[in-house]
């Protein structure tokens, strides 16, 4: 079965999503950068969708709960996506062709139980709180396929205190914007 996460996204196909996440001016300044992208190079970004590594699928599967990973996947596009779009990115784009950004999640740990983990556990509840966080990969390669740049990114919460009011997998997206920053200047450097 292919669903929208099985296919490679190209970025200007991903405006609805990006416009759930932004207000309507960020909408707007994101569509003005799609325009004067297309007239100003040829070539699209493609941004498959992120993979899981083998232990990170392991973990989903044996604890977390394999839609979590799904979750996982499309917040980490939505933030990198938004990230190059703010950065301007798409204007490094290699003329010659598409330029793919590939992203790896190797480690995720949530804050606060996933609801499989509350249906399988007795005794977890929302109120429980644990150090979480996430690490990425990207490779950003060009249209022959050589590798352009590599970038990772972690982020771990060192303390409990630091879980405190922290959603489910709040500290994994902290990582994911720091990552999306990350991916988003080393896009643009490439240029």
């Amino acid at each position: 079965m292919q669903d929208s996460l099985s296919r490679p996204s190209v970025l200007g196909a991903r405006m609805s999503v990006i416009g759930r996440s932004f207000g309507a001016k960020t909408l707007l300044a994101a569509a003005m950068v799609f325009a004067s992208a297309a007239f100003a190079t040829a070539a699209p970004l493609v941004t498959p969708t992120p993979v899981l590594s083998e232990d990170l699928q392991q973990q989903l599967s044996d604890i977390f709960g394999e839609g979590e990973g799904a979750y996982l996947q499309r917040e980490t596009m939505r933030y990198v996506e938004a990230a190059l779009v703010r950065r301007g990115a798409i204007d490094a784009v290699d003329a010659d062709g598409a330029v793919t950004v590939e992203i790896t999640i190797v480690r995720a740990t949530p804050n606060r139980p996933t609801m499989t983990q509350l249906r399988e556990t007795p005794g977890l509840s929302m109120q429980s709180i644990s150090l979480g966080g996430a690490e990425f990969i990207a490779v950003i390669r060009d249209s022959a396929g050589a590798e352009r740049a590599r970038v990772t990114h972690e982020h771990f919460s060192r303390d409990i205190e630091d879980a405190v009011g922290m959603s489910v997998w709040g500290d994994a997206r902290i990582a994911m914007r720091g990552f999306a920053r990350k991916v988003a200047e080393a896009y643009a450097a490439i240029g």
